[in-house]
């Protein structure tokens, strides 16, 4: 029995030097996975910035809001006269009839013309009204799709420092696994152990190397996410959060997250828009008055004293149109009904996101808080079934069979921990507060500004 024991020590003597060598490689591969390609590593608030200043969206987004404020100035343009001068040579006259005489209005003159709406029964005000309207709709449009950036950006960030640490615990585990692969080997050699453990060892090495594939394609992918937000190839910088702080705003965030979303108070800002788009349309069944001056000045200083400055006014009015202003009603008011319906859709989709997230939250918390406890005692688990291990008081398959179950709840207490992040986040990201919910984690500075307008 003392022989037995020695020999065993001796084979785990040989057996660590074997393994310590194949743990090397492994390390070598643990720091080859970290680096990947080469890449710069940066903070959350430098990924964001890059991530900003990198989106075409928001260069589409802002060129609408410029566009719609030049749409404002266009109708309160409608409220200035009109002033036009214009120029003309005398008329060429063919075929007139036998004594016939060219009218002033004939001659080469000069004109200086004014024209002002007087009266136009709302046709001015609903234009301005649908304009700031546009306006303000595109505007929250803008900030909303801010806000979309930032949290995308977020997301791939999480994800990346998610998959990142969970590469680590898949390379641990290999780390464990090839050791023990090792130790099999020399114990086999030394008929210590039969050929069916060594099989076993080298089985559950190969399911570590796929799920250490696995997990660094989806590293891989996020790292992907990052760079396509940001422009650039980037690696996040590893980060830490009190993940109850969340916690206790999650009940207040879940009251007021629809308040406050930049999507839907740009939606009802389109169906006010609507709005006034027929009360526009039925404008235009009312007549419109004009004031007009016509300052005339011909270019024959004989006839001068016969032209001069004409003044009055001009009410004109459509009889017939062959229903054209009713169509135009019609498909404003159908316009109208439609943005009021898109304005309830996404309360409603929002309402919905809201109550997921919210029991996202819950449960990943709760199954965060069960993986921590798994975790520990797993770990005391495993490194008590590897000492028994060492003296032949148990199996090679309980102690495979713990390894994989620390390693188990290490995933998991990484997964559960990411997902409760993120569902906390899109909660601020709803209403409109994303960097506010990232300060609040401590994962960017409290002075960075909470509007999602730049």
């Amino acid at each position: 029995m003392v022989h037995s024991k020695s020999a065993v020590a001796i084979l785990f003597t040989v057996a660590g030097i074997a393994g310590v060598n194949a743990a090397c490689a492994v390390a070598n591969e643990r720091l080859s996975e970290a680096n990947f390609p080469a890449a710069q590593s940066v903070t959350l608030k430098e990924a964001l910035d890059m991530a900003q200043d990198h989106s075409v969206r928001l260069v589409i987004a802002k060129s609408r809001s410029d566009a719609a404020q030049a749409g404002v100035d266009g109708a309160r343009a409608a409220y200035m006269p009109k002033i036009q001068a214009l120029a003309k040579t005398d008329d060429y006259l063919d075929h007139r009839y036998t004594g016939y005489q060219d009218s002033l209005d004939e001659r080469g003159q000069a004109q200086l013309n004014l024209q002002y709406t007087a009266l136009d029964f709302g046709r001015r005000e609903a234009d301005t009204t649908r304009a700031h309207l546009d306006k303000q709709s595109s505007e929250f449009a803008y900030a909303q799709e801010n806000e979309d950036v930032r949290f995308e950006t977020v997301r791939a960030y999480v994800d990346a420092e998610r998959y990142r640490r969970m590469l680590d615990a898949a390379l641990k585990n290999m780390e464990e696994l090839t050791l023990l692969t090792s130790l099999m080997q020399e114990r086999v050699k030394g008929g210590l152990s039969p050929d069916s453990e060594l099989v076993r060892s080298r089985l559950a090495l190969n399911g570590a190397q796929a799920r250490q594939k696995s997990i660094r394609q989806r590293y891989g992918q996020a790292r992907l996410a990052l760079r396509s937000l940001t422009g650039e190839s980037v690696v996040n910088v590893p980060f830490e959060i009190d993940i109850d702080k969340g916690t206790r705003k999650l009940s207040a965030l879940a009251g007021t997250a629809e308040d406050t979303n930049w999507a839907l108070q740009s939606l009802k800002a389109q169906a006010g828009s609507a709005q006034a788009a027929v009360v526009r349309a039925s404008a235009d069944r009312y007549p419109r008055v004009e004031l007009i001056s016509a300052y005339k000045l011909p270019f024959d200083s004989g006839i001068r004293s016969e032209m001069g400055l004409n003044i009055f006014l001009q009410v004109s009015i459509d009889l017939f149109d062959g229903g054209l202003k009713r169509s135009r009603i019609s498909q404003a008011g159908a316009t109208q009904r439609e943005a009021d319906a898109q304005h309830e859709l996404m309360l409603r989709e929002i309402h919905s996101q809201v109550e997921n997230l919210v029991v996202e939250a819950e449960t990943s918390y709760e199954q965060w808080g069960l993986t921590l406890i798994g975790r520990k005692e797993a770990e005391r688990t495993k490194h008590l079934y590897l000492d028994e291990f060492r003296i032949g008081t148990r199996s090679i398959n309980d102690l495979i069979s713990a390894q994989n179950d620390a390693y188990t709840q290490a995933i998991e207490n990484i997964d559960t921990q990411s997902n409760y992040l993120l569902s906390v986040l899109g909660l601020y990201h709803i209403k409109g507060d994303t960097l506010v919910g990232l300060a609040d984690f401590g994962l960017v500075p409290r002075e960075l500004p909470a509007s999602a307008t730049n």
